[in-house]
């Protein structure tokens, strides 16, 4: 019986290894996903201060055509990091509902794992802050070149320029094709160009934000904290009613109030005009 025993322990012990290793291998596959994001990211900001300071239009267009690629590899890698943290979350859940050495097998897992959530929203906060910095930029150099078309003579400040770039990124490129100018129609090309770069980082920036918000949903739940916040929220909802309950009975009080105050009006009234009736009558009488 006891090495029956002892073989059952040994067994979990191993079932723990393995399952722990599968863990360790979701970890590093996570983590090497984020450090591709990390060193996308800091490539990224070089470039944005190349770019910022470039003067020569080829140098310009070498550095955006780099950030792109670097935008879609941060996109891939933090997409792919995603997908293996939501598989590792179904996979603690399962393990967790087995019970026995799977259980404690999660709950040893589970600090690591919280730890990839908060460097994945972080990587991804890094990418999206360092995407916005290159796309101000690159946005900067477009309005800069579109200040010597003739066609924005009639607005005043870069800053409004800007601001209608942003409403309508097309803006620039519609203006050419209104030109006839040989030199700018080749212009207007590389305009357009940059304004579909544009539109597709934008289109990024967009599916990365969700994508942060759609991650927020793997971080557990059941803390003692999360609980004790959401048991005060319950408890203020409680007041709240207490109070709307009070609120609505001194309304009522107030009510019945008035009309008994009408009441009694009504009734002196009433009585006023008897008793005045009563007295002309006797002085009548008189």
């Amino acid at each position: 019986m006891a090495s029956a025993g002892a073989a059952g322990g040994a067994a979990s012990l191993e079932l723990n290894s393995e399952q722990i290793k599968e863990f360790d291998t979701y970890c590093d596959r996570v983590g090497a996903q984020l450090d591709t994001t990390d060193r996308a990211t800091k490539r990224m900001k070089e470039l944005t201060r190349g770019l910022d300071i470039s003067t020569e239009r080829s140098d310009g267009a070498k550095l955006e055509a780099e950030a792109k690629r670097l935008v879609a590899e941060s996109h891939k890698a933090l997409r792919t990091a995603k997908g293996i943290l939501s598989g590792m979350k179904t996979k603690a859940a399962a393990m967790e509902s087995q019970g026995g050495a799977s259980a404690i097998t999660a709950r040893v897992c589970l600090p690591r794992y919280k730890a990839l959530l908060q460097r994945f929203i972080a990587a991804t906060s890094a990418s999206q802050q360092a995407k916005m910095a290159f796309k101000d930029v690159a946005v900067g150099r477009m309005v800069s070149q579109a200040r010597m078309m003739k066609q924005f003579d009639h607005i005043s400040s870069d800053e409004e320029l800007r601001d209608e770039w942003e409403r309508d990124p097309d803006l620039i490129t519609k203006a050419i094709t209104r030109t006839t100018h040989g030199s700018v129609r080749s212009a207007y090309v590389q305009a357009q160009e940059k304004s579909m770069e544009m539109k597709e980082l934008l289109r990024d920036i967009e599916e990365v934000s969700k994508m942060a918000a759609e991650i927020a949903e793997l971080v557990e739940a059941r803390s003692e904290t999360i609980q004790s916040i959401v048991g005060n929220v319950d408890m203020a909802n409680d007041y709240v009613k207490q109070g709307e309950r009070s609120l609505e009975k001194g309304l009522n009080s107030m009510r019945a109030a008035r009309r008994r105050m009408c009441c009694f009006a009504i009734i002196a009234v009433v009585v006023l005009l008897i008793v005045s009736g009563v007295i002309g009558g006797v002085l009548g009488g008189a």
